[in-house]
């Protein structure tokens, strides 16, 4: 069940980000430039990503664990996925602090800061922040994140201290970084370099085992009907009593290519299992329908589900940038729900 963060908690943590804030630390940081802490009481270390010094965005993305740093690098490799970035970026797993502009700063967020007894003023110096979870809307820090960024800011803050103002030296260009972690001998926190590697998630093909299945589907008859498939987030900020926080539903779509006619559609929640749906789609149409020649995808998640199924049964699998028809379908739907 979720609780809030008490005011007294919520002003250690923005004591600490303004205090990390004085060091300016986008001035000599890119966003790729990670630090590592490894805390005593976490299994996972967390990474951290200093935003701003190509001098848009400024803030601090924290992330944690490998399931959170492999969000942060599925941006970065979201070309060679085929997965779209808008996509990409709504399944990041990460704490945000953002420094923005005073209409930027959501209104419970706002009350904090004012309750607080804060001043900000001017561009990019309004601190405020984001919980950011895959199936889920950004939105406003718990209790429990509160109290663990703020443990994880009295690390950064020192980590950002010895590498900034010590001149501490770590070569981010030659995939290196910063590494701040307790020494359980010593009991002391230590510094130091090391080559940045972390469990990367797998992209290769679920495979289908069941020969029996797959030869009854490949027995099905060949119709000329071109498929296009998509799954796409709708934005939509949605409450729900089964969540503690507003989710934000994709939109699971299969579309005649020709005529534009849905065939088969399923709005899922961050309960639902993507693949189980879209094998459902895929494999009720061939049963029904019969074998298309080919399937179109945009998003390469879905070309992990059913590339090995359609190779097996005779469908090609074929990526296209844009869905046309699917897309017409998508812009409809969102306009109604938004």
């Amino acid at each position: 069940m979720r609780a809030e963060a008490s005011l007294s908690q919520w002003k250690r943590l923005y004591d600490l980000t303004i205090k990390i804030k004085e060091l300016e630390p986008w001035k000599q940081l890119w966003d790729i430039d990670l630090i590592t802490i490894f805390m005593p009481d976490m299994e996972e270390p967390c990474y951290f990503s200093i935003m701003g010094k190509s001098g848009e965005h400024f803030g601090i993305g924290t992330y944690v664990g490998y399931d959170g740093i492999n969000s942060f690098c599925e941006i970065f490799e979201s070309q060679e996925t085929k997965v779209p970035i808008e996509y990409v970026m709504s399944e990041l797993n990460n704490l945000s602090c953002i420094f923005g502009s005073r209409e930027e700063v959501p209104n419970r967020q706002r009350k904090i800061i004012k309750d607080l007894g804060l001043k900000f003023r001017g561009k990019n110096n309004w601190i405020f922040f984001e919980s950011n979870k895959k199936g889920y809307i950004p939105y406003i820090l718990d209790e429990k994140e509160v109290v663990l960024l703020t443990k994880l800011y009295e690390q950064l803050f020192h980590a950002l201290q010895t590498l900034l103002v010590d001149g501490f030296k770590v070569d981010f260009e030659e995939g290196e970084t910063f590494v701040r972690a307790y020494d359980r001998k010593t009991n002391q926190w230590v510094s130091f370099s090391a080559p940045l590697s972390f469990p990367r998630s797998s992209y290769s093909d679920i495979v289908v085992e069941d020969e029996v299945f797959l030869k009854r589907l490949e027995k099905k008859k060949g119709v000329n009907t071109r498929l296009e498939i998509d799954m796409v987030y709708t934005n939509a900020f949605v409450e729900d009593e089964g969540f503690d926080r507003p989710i934000n539903p994709k939109l699971l779509l299969l579309v005649d290519h020709d005529s534009g006619v849905i065939i088969y559609h399923k709005l899922l929640t961050p309960f639902d299992e993507d693949s189980k749906y879209i094998f459902s789609g895929v494999i009720n149409y061939i049963n029904e329908v019969g074998r298309p020649p080919v399937i179109y995808y945009r998003n390469g998640n879905i070309k992990t589900v059913i590339n090995d199924l359609c190779e097996r049964v005779g469908i090609r699998v074929e990526y296209m940038r844009e869905l046309p028809k699917t897309s017409k379908v998508l812009e409809d739907f969102l306009n109604r729900v938004r």
